[in-house]
């Protein structure tokens, strides 16, 4: 007999009740997900009162987003008495770095969208004024420039008391020309850090990586935190399978699909082991069956219709798995590789006192003898 981990009454629940309970409040809190949101609890922590650079990376639909979304709330819920005392306090913003729409990223936009989240008024107005010591005046100069944007994000940063922004999508930020360009990218993040001492979640795909390398000094203030998706081996298509099974018993239906390894491989194959791919699947495969009111109960045929094009899931898996295995690859890599000491060979190692000016025994003469 299968157990389910649902309201019971929402059987008796019109549809929109049923299927807004599984897409809006069911989800599970994986192992790969759980182990990257107690790392992000942890490096959060120990850089509070000094800012940071963090990025967290994963493909495509391993839940990356949700994550974020999680720690958003948990982290207003912690920090609600504190924005109760004080109404201005915002201690976090959480926003989505915008898409270029010419081939080069807009920072006038993200700056925007910061601002807008740290409540801050006018942003279309922001004007910077500089003293002419030549003039004894102070000169206003270009309205809404990217200068004038940065400079009012470290003012609300400060004044709001925000101690984390979250930016998702981030691997946006990398589309520029040059090398040059892309490390001076994080140059200006790391210049918000150093004013402002906010850390700073940059959160995207694979891609991300790119910035640890684009500068040598950069990368030693960047943490790194890497969401795996469930790969073809034994214990991860365990986790998998455990995962699968925890949304099924959680699906309000009377017959729900019967945990199998049929079940599970149908699903593994058409996920690639992503479970942001596979709770969407569910959501779409469930929403369907619902409202074709069929008799008959739910099975793999009902979310065959919402998988992925085999070619486009074998292109997905092509450029994860080559993400991947650069990526373990550099994990495995020893720091004694980094290093080239000199060993003496221990075959022509010489034979030499115990100690300096110590001398090895020997017969000495004794009056010419």
């Amino acid at each position: 007999m299968t157990f389910k981990h649902f309201p019971q009454d929402l059987l008796n629940s019109p549809i929109e009740d049923k299927v807004e309970y599984f897409e809006q409040d069911v989800s599970v809190s994986h192992p790969n997900l759980t182990d990257a949101y107690t790392n992000l609890e942890k490096l959060v922590k120990a850089n509070s009162n000094k800012g940071s650079l963090i990025l967290l990376m994963g493909p495509p639909g391993v839940g990356k987003t949700h994550l974020i979304s999680k720690f958003y709330e948990d982290y207003i819920h912690k920090n609600e008495e504190a924005m109760s005392e004080d109404p201005g306090l915002i201690p976090i913003i959480k926003v989505n770095a915008p898409s270029p729409e010419t081939g080069k990223f807009d920072w006038k936009a993200l700056y925007r969208r910061l601002l807008k989240a740290g409540e801050e008024p006018l942003i279309n107005s922001k004007v910077k004024q500089e003293y002419d010591p030549e003039t004894k005046k102070l000169i206003q100069r270009k309205r809404g420039s990217v200068s004038n944007y940065k400079e009012s994000l470290i003012n609300v940063i400060k004044y709001r008391k925000v101690k984390l922004i979250i930016i998702d999508e981030t691997q946006h930020l990398g589309k520029v020309k040059s090398a040059e360009q892309h490390a001076n990218q994080l140059d200006v993040l790391k210049d918000i850090v150093n004013e402002s001492e906010v850390t700073i979640v940059m959160v995207g795909n694979y891609n991300l990586r790119s910035f640890t390398s684009a500068s040598a000094q950069l990368s030693r203030r960047i943490k790194e935190i890497v969401i795996y998706r469930y790969r073809e081996n034994p214990t991860d298509y365990q986790k998998f399978a455990n995962t699968l099974n925890s949304f099924l018993k959680r699906m309000p239906i009377e017959n729900g699909l019967e945990f199998s390894e049929e079940v599970v491989m149908f699903f593994y194959e058409r996920c690639g082991g992503l479970i942001g791919i596979l709770k969407d699947l569910l959501d779409s495969g469930y929403s369907s069956y619902l409202q074709r009111g069929s008799k008959k109960d739910i099975a793999l045929k009902d979310f065959e219709e919402f998988v992925m094009k085999p070619e486009a899931l074998k292109m997905l898996l092509s450029e994860i798995r080559q993400d991947e295995h650069q990526l373990l690859n550099d994990n495995k890599s020893k720091y004694s590789n980094l290093y080239s000491f000199e060993h003496q060979d221990k075959g022509s190692k010489k034979k030499g006192n115990k100690k300096p000016g110590q001398r090895n025994p020997v017969r000495d003469n004794v009056d010419g003898v």
